[in-house]
């Protein structure tokens, strides 16, 4: 009998570890993903230089993997310029022409190298290299026409589109609001941390009372280096989307501008149709102002957008800036797998 009751004993003993053992372990799912974004556009005016050229504004790769319903990793390889041009002024304010080698103007690097632990269905914790919340993770996908241009902030560079960091995300009622918490370097992708160790805090809040009205407000500062003044950015996104069209609204303001005295805001107003199922109409108007000079700008788009198949798009259309007064036609490729 005692004999019988120890067999029964390490029996259960070894079922119990086995069914701890399966508890733990990881069904580890991989996903390889990309796009690739590149145009052709033509200067209507002989301002325009070159008069005409072939552009690839994007070729990603990237890699998510999924450990369980708690961890996963995502890392992104991006080629872009990486380097940009600059202007110079004389001593009576004149414009000097200025030419440099910056090496390739495709240079390959790391976009995203995220570790995301869901900590429990309302909290979780992002670090590494994450996509900036301030206008990546949600404006960007709401335009859905990056491979015909960046949205407002990233085209007048009012913030990195991704940094290394960490960020605390909460979600409440439903996931119907979400508020995350970040802190990072504040060089963005491109640079290593500052002498000093000076941070960026961001703060971040979407509500989505439903599935037509999408409500966001962000908030950054960034500590500057001793004798400068902190930089602070706002910004705020209200979009609605229906059946067949998106509507975007954004107001942006960036408070000394690079540690320095100049603040820029900026507004951006875009819009989406379904013509068809294949067919679609879009616009965007860009205003941005320098308040220290009162100096502006405004950027006018419109264009037509065609899906053949799933995953490809094509669009022509149409751009025009003031005050420089420069006009030019593109016809935009992109792809996404």
């Amino acid at each position: 009998m005692k004999l019988r009751f120890i067999i029964i004993l390490i029996l259960f003993t070894n079922y119990s570890a086995i069914s701890s053992n399966d508890s733990l372990k990881t069904s580890k799912e991989s996903k390889v993903f990309g796009s690739i974004h590149t145009n052709f556009n033509y200067g209507t005016v002989n301002k325009k230089t070159p008069k005409g050229a072939f552009e690839l504004s994007t070729a990603l790769i990237g890699l998510k993997t999924t450990f369980n319903k708690k961890v996963s990793s995502t890392l992104i390889l991006d080629v872009t310029r990486t380097t940009n041009g600059f202007e110079t002024i004389d001593g009576n304010g004149n414009l000097l022409t200025t030419s440099y080698f910056e090496g390739s103007k495709y240079t390959a690097f790391l976009k995203m190298a995220e570790i995301k632990w869901n900590i429990n269905k309302s909290i979780s914790l992002s670090v590494g290299q994450l996509l900036n919340s301030q206008y990546l993770t949600l404006q960007d996908k709401f335009w859905k026409h990056r491979y015909v241009l960046v949205t407002f902030q990233e085209a007048y560079r009012f913030g990195m589109p991704a940094d290394f960091g960490a960020r605390f995300k909460f979600s409440f009622f439903d996931n119907k609001l979400s508020y995350d918490i970040g802190a990072f370097n504040g060089e963005g992708p491109f640079k290593y941390q500052d002498v000093n160790g000076k941070m960026l805090i961001s703060n971040n809040i979407v509500y989505t009372p439903n599935n037509n009205i999408i409500l966001k407000f962000y908030y950054g500062t960034e500590f500057p280096p001793p004798s400068e003044n902190h930089k602070n950015i706002y910004s705020s996104f209200l979009g609605f989307k229906h059946n067949e069209y998106r509507i975007g609204l954004e107001y942006n303001f960036v408070e000394n501008y690079n540690f320095g005295n100049i603040n820029y805001s900026g507004l951006s107003a875009y819009g989406m149709y379904d013509i068809s199922k294949k067919i679609e109409m879009f616009f965007r108007y860009d205003f941005i102002e320098q308040a220290t000079n009162l100096r502006y700008a405004q950027s006018y788009l419109m264009g037509f957008q065609y899906k053949p198949v799933e995953h490809y798009y094509i669009s022509i259309n149409y751009r025009y800036t003031v005050p420089n007064y420069l006009s030019k036609l593109y016809v935009n490729f992109g792809i996404r797998f």
